[in-house]
């Protein structure tokens, strides 16, 4: 099992949340990390790590908005997903604005 918390969150560093935490980089960052887990490189040389052959990806709130534009984007780094803590306004549904995957 592997747990983080976003960029600005938890033990993290705070860079400025205006200029550099955004969600475009937090999306980026989460796709690089499942990159790396896929091949058992999150942290060379620091400690072992097996390569991640299945990944189910749980996520809570704003976690879960990116999780939705990781999985738009990436589809096949996650083999099931678990959205917590988000719902999609009666607009976004009318006008698909909002689009959850769960495969």
């Amino acid at each position: 099992m592997l747990s983080f918390d976003l960029l600005g969150c938890g033990d993290s560093e705070f860079p400025d949340p205006f200029l550099v935490v955004q969600i475009p980089l937090n999306i980026q960052l989460v796709i690089a990390m499942l990159r790396a887990v896929r091949r058992g490189s999150l942290a060379p040389g620091h400690v072992h790590m097996p390569k991640f052959t299945k990944i189910a990806y749980v996520s809570h709130s704003m976690g879960s908005m990116i999780l939705n534009s990781v999985i738009a984007e990436a589809p096949h780094l996650v083999d099931a997903v678990v959205f917590t803590g988000v719902r999609q306004s009666p607009k976004a549904a009318h006008d698909n604005h909002f689009l959850i995957v769960l495969f």
